[in-house]
């Protein structure tokens, strides 16, 4: 959280997970279809810039899976690369991310909203792993 509230400091309208909880619970539609389309070979650019139309910066999850679809779509874009010890990095993910995922294949049984964190989540994971 902390390069977001730097460049949301430094003026720009940050995207970050937070956001599709808190606001934009549609996205959460639209990462899946960029999985989707991309997937597939279909062209996806269309999606990136729906994304991304009111933000001018991008940090963490999901977008941090699509640097490179998100470059290529906005190439005059700069990149920032934080890096992290990988165990760090695996523990907070772990007490964070993951349990959110438990929690909402649980909630998904009764909640639509959590059943597609429950779909988003798995793709962005294969997409970072290379699976």
């Amino acid at each position: 959280m902390s390069l977001k509230v730097a460049l949301d400091k430094l003026g720009y309208k940050t995207y970050h997970m937070i956001e599709i909880i808190e606001h934009n619970s549609h996205h959460l539609d639209l990462w899946i279809e960029l999985a989707e389309l991309h997937s597939q070979g279909k062209p996806y650019k269309h999606v990136i810039h729906t994304i991304f139309e009111n933000y001018t910066a991008a940090v963490d999850f999901p977008a941090a899976a699509w640097w490179k679809e998100i470059l290529e779509t906005f190439p005059n874009s700069k990149v920032i690369l934080s890096t992290r010890d990988p165990e760090r990095w695996y523990n907070s993910a772990k007490e964070t991310i993951f349990q959110a995922l438990w929690h909402h294949r649980i909630l998904g049984l009764f909640v639509p909203l959590s059943r597609k964190f429950t779909v988003m989540v798995p793709s962005l994971w294969d997409k970072v792993l290379g699976k």
